[in-house]
């Protein structure tokens, strides 16, 4: 008599006999409450590949799955069997065919794994001595291991045939022929075909066959859609807003506000002009409403940039580089450097004094007091000792300066002559006028027609002579004085 041990969900009806030696395959028969058979499970691993941990014995481990219980292989207790291949299974019942001349006692242990060569992450099905009752099981995986006792010394164990009950996974019905729903979060009853771990998102009822209601998605159905959807209804899976999010909103289900410094439809307008790019996700209005950053106009969306040579806080600052213009932001100028009159990362500092031209790079100290224009350099006061031009530029030597210096005393010593001497006549042609004056007071009033007239005339005659004499006089003196320029203008 061949021994047998089940692990399988529900009472089965199966023989514990040996079979004859021929090709068949295994099902397991449940019976329904009158008796009678209502279902059969296909054995998933018949002709599956079937190998052993140690090799040297005198039939290959392809045996224990070819439906045949009388040809067995002996093994030993340090190697184990694995059984399957790549794809999933659905197991409820794993059943293992020993031979009689070894007794299977001991410690046997079935593992459900899915990593070949491996039951470190699997499944323990059965871990105990043999016996022959039916027990609950239920996995999925890819691979059967089966680990026999640790006996001692070199003991061996005959094991002819492992079955492994169930079905391809997303499959159930008489043979497994039948589809699991669709809809079924893993895999479906294998008799019934309904969805035993639930739903997927956004399904109900027993197959899954029910979409949620409109506004209500996800796992049961029990999330609300976002209210920031364009309209209704959202995807019954994910939640995504079919129509897009209102303004302020993104997402798939519209439920994250717009980051810092975007707002809009979309996200996608920006208000990087903000203080800390902070605005209202929906409308963009900073919410620093007193000032923008540096380098945008002030307004409620600081979203206006400074015109080009505008820079910093409200532009209110403007750059004087050579070249292009400035940034905005920073008002920093390029390599090119600063206009005339102009200096500074910015070019917006004037030339101190005694400086000019580009960058301020130039020094006006011939100029006296190194006073001059911070455009071109032209000395504004006159220039230093032994210098001369508009720029105070041209050396002059001693002598020269001698001599300027001399004429300069002689001018001014002529000049202040020609003055006292035009006072002086201007005075005395006063005294005169005042004299005349009073003599013709004295007229006898009877010819005062007549000679009033002839008095007019000796006046008239009179005034001019003296005036002339002293305009004669003045150009003397101015010709003295032009003299003096004119021998200084030629040294």
């Amino acid at each position: 008599m061949a021994h047998v041990f089940g692990v399988v969900p529900h009472r089965a009806v199966f023989t514990e006999s040996v079979m004859p030696k021929q090709m068949f395959v295994r099902r397991d028969v449940y019976l329904d409450e009158a008796g009678d058979i209502a279902h059969s499970v296909d054995n998933t691993v018949f002709n599956i590949t079937a190998k052993q941990s140690l090799t040297g014995t005198s039939l290959s481990a392809n045996v224990l799955t070819d439906g045949n219980t009388t040809s067995c292989i002996s093994i030993v207790s340090t190697t184990f069997i694995q059984i399957g291949n790549e794809s999933l299974v659905v197991i409820t019942g794993v059943y293992l065919f020993f031979g009689e001349m070894n007794s299977p006692v001991g410690i046997h242990k079935v593992y459900c794994s899915n990593t070949t060569g491996s039951w470190a992450d699997g499944t323990v099905l059965y871990n105990a001595e043999y016996d022959n009752e039916d027990l609950d099981v239920f996995a999925v995986c890819k691979y059967i291991i089966y680990i026999p006792p640790i006996l001692n010394g070199n003991s061996k164990i005959d094991i002819c045939e492992i079955e492994i009950a169930g079905c391809p996974y997303g499959k159930y019905g008489d043979s497994c022929q039948l589809t699991c729903p669709e809809n079924c979060k893993g895999s479906c009853d294998l008799i019934t075909g309904n969805c035993v771990f639930g739903c997927s998102s956004g399904w109900l009822g027993t197959n899954c066959e029910t979409a949620c209601d409109e506004g209500k998605f996800g796992d049961q159905c029990l999330r609300d859609c976002s209210e920031n959807c364009i309209s209704p209804p959202c995807d019954p899976v994910m939640g995504q807003c079919k129509s897009g999010c209102l303004k302020g909103w993104k997402g798939l289900n519209c439920t994250e506000e717009c980051s810092n410094g975007n707002f809009g439809w979309n996200c996608t307008e920006t208000c990087h002009g903000c203080i800390v790019n902070e605005c209202n996700h929906i409308n963009g209005v900073c919410k620093v409403d007193s000032f923008c950053k540096p380098g945008y106009v002030y307004g409620k969306y600081c979203n206006e940039k400074c015109e080009a040579w505008h820079f910093g806080t409200n532009c209110n600052k403007i750059c004087n580089c050579l070249g292009k213009p400035c940034n905005i932001f920073t008002g920093e100028c390029s390599d090119d450097g600063c206009k005339k009159g102009w200096k500074g990362d910015s070019c917006d500092q004037e030339c101190v004094s005694g400086y000019f031209g580009f960058n301020c790079s130039f020094l006006c100290e011939t100029c006296f007091n190194q006073s001059c224009d911070i455009l071109e350099g032209n000395c504004r006061v006159g220039c230093n000792d032994g210098y001369r031009g508009r720029k105070c530029e041209t050396p002059v030597s001693t002598e020269s300066s001698a001599i300027i210096r001399f004429g300069f005393f002689i001018g001014g010593s002529a000049s202040m002559c020609v003055v006292l001497l035009i006072i002086w006549m201007v005075k005395n042609a006063r005294r005169r006028i005042i004299k005349k004056q009073e003599s013709r007071q004295a007229i006898d009033k009877s010819h005062s027609n007549s000679n009033e007239q002839h008095y007019d005339d000796i006046m008239k005659m009179e005034g001019l002579s003296t005036y002339q004499d002293l305009a004669k006089q003045t150009v003397t003196v101015s010709n003295d004085y032009d003299q003096i320029n004119n021998s200084y203008a030629n040294q």
